[in-house]
């Protein structure tokens, strides 16, 4: 039996709504786009705003239609094959710069930037993309300075790890969206960094990746590890003479061979530490430079002279700075 037409009438009604926010009275032209639930929902703008903020818009509404163009609510109606909530999140930042406003270091940014950055991109509006583009990489910088401060502002956070991996997952899918490959290789290296630490805790979701960033991640910490296994050579421990430094350290009488054996040992233990999970990587070795700096070593019984902790501390700094250039080389899909 069919429905009463006023019935039929009213569950039409209900699928086409009007954005209680984004719809101007004095707009010139109505956008429309299909929510999660396939509602149409119903934007009225100024053509001339999306004229001038968009090369896309701006050639929509030059080009001469041949037949008589749609009309919703006496305006020209367009269809956009957009999300409707991402389609109002660009409208909203569009009118108003201040709508973009994320807060910083929260998990939830990638997820709040996705919708006004696919379609500044989409629709060519420059301002807004690079606008989001700086809060991106301002949050995921590409320097070893710019890193270290982002993480010591994590730590003051008290961010809880399950935070930190989402903030990282949910990065690097919208960087693989959006096309931002400079953000990439730090944000795999957190991701990985998280796994390294409660590799249980995120097995099931980490399956929210493709089957080529979890490679990825899988790869790239397989080549951090590899790359401090092998770093003995890179501090030249195999050839640590102290009588090279510019001040004696061993002038107390002590054979080189003891202050060798100790460096040796130092550096067994901050592997140690790495394989163990104690944190990441980056962090660890920054720690252990400031330690040698203050003449802390990690173990009661170490022999090292302060001259030869000073030179590993500078080598191991070295060490770290290179290890950062190379995570883009490491985290490469």
């Amino acid at each position: 039996m069919d429905s009463p037409p006023n019935l039929k009438r009213l569950r039409q009604d209900n699928l086409k709504t009007r954005d209680e926010d984004i719809y101007f009275e004095d707009g010139s032209v109505v956008l429309s786009a299909n929510d999660s639930d396939g509602n149409i929902i119903y934007f009225r703008v100024h053509m001339s705003v999306l004229r001038k903020n968009s090369p896309v818009f701006r050639d929509l509404f030059s080009i001469p239609s041949p037949v008589a163009i749609e009309q919703y609510d006496g305006v020209p109606l367009v269809h956009v094959h957009d999300d409707a909530k991402e389609m109002k999140e660009f409208l909203q930042v569009l009118y108003d710069p201040c709508a973009l406003f994320a807060e910083h270091l929260h998990p939830d940014t990638p997820t709040r930037l996705r919708g006004p950055l696919k379609l500044s991109t989409k629709y060519q509006v420059d301002r807004i993309r690079q606008r989001i583009l700086s809060t991106l990489e301002a949050e995921w910088p590409t320097t070893l300075p710019g890193w270290d401060k982002i993480s010591n502002e994590i730590r003051g956070l008290r961010r809880s790890s399950d935070s930190l991996f989402t903030r990282a997952v949910a990065t690097i899918r919208l960087a693989r969206e959006c096309d931002i490959p400079s953000i990439l290789p730090i944000a795999f290296y957190e991701l990985f960094t998280q796994l390294t630490t409660q590799p249980s805790q995120y097995r099931v979701r980490i399956s929210t990746l493709s089957r080529d960033d979890l490679e990825t991640v899988t790869t790239g910490g397989h080549r951090i590890n590899m790359f401090l296994m092998g770093a003995s050579g890179n501090l030249r421990l195999d050839f640590w003479d102290c009588s090279e430094h510019e001040k004696h350290p061993c002038g107390s009488g002590r054979p080189c061979d003891e202050c060798t054996s100790a460096v040796y040992q130092h550096w067994e233990i901050v592997l140690r530490g790495i394989a163990c999970g104690d944190g990441d990587p980056l962090t660890i070795l920054r720690e252990n430079v400031k330690d040698l700096e203050n003449n802390v070593c990690d173990y009661d019984e170490c022999t090292c002279s302060s001259n030869c902790r000073d030179v590993m501390g500078s080598r191991i700094d070295d060490l770290r700075k290179d290890l950062f250039k190379k995570l883009l080389l490491f985290f490469i899909p």
